[in-house]
């Protein structure tokens, strides 16, 4: 059996819309380069989360600032946008709030 298909990351895929793509793709990229193993890319409470397994300090950092940004950008379209709570937390630019 392929090692790389006993990970969660490679059963589970991206739990999150495409907006966030620029804040996770990078690191991913650079997780895969270095050999880090990746757990999880999900959203969680309307934020962007990445677990990776074993993490070096500068992963650390940057999950963080990718973490932190996802406040701020659409999960949607990656457009400037904010935290809305209708019963589901989630972050959204006006246009694709109003397109829900």
């Amino acid at each position: 059996m392929d090692p790389n298909h006993s990970r969660p990351y490679f059963y589970r895929g991206i739990e999150c819309g495409p907006g966030w793509y620029p804040l996770y793709g990078p690191i991913v990229a650079k997780c895969q380069r270095q050999g880090i193993s990746i757990a999880q890319v999900k959203e969680k409470f309307g934020l962007l989360r990445i677990y990776v397994e074993k993490p070096t300090p500068a992963i650390t950092k940057a999950i963080y600032e990718a973490e932190a940004a996802s406040a701020r950008t659409c999960e949607t379209c990656g457009a400037p946008g904010h935290m809305y709570d209708d019963g589901y937390r989630r972050v959204r630019c006006k246009p694709c709030r109003e397109g829900e």
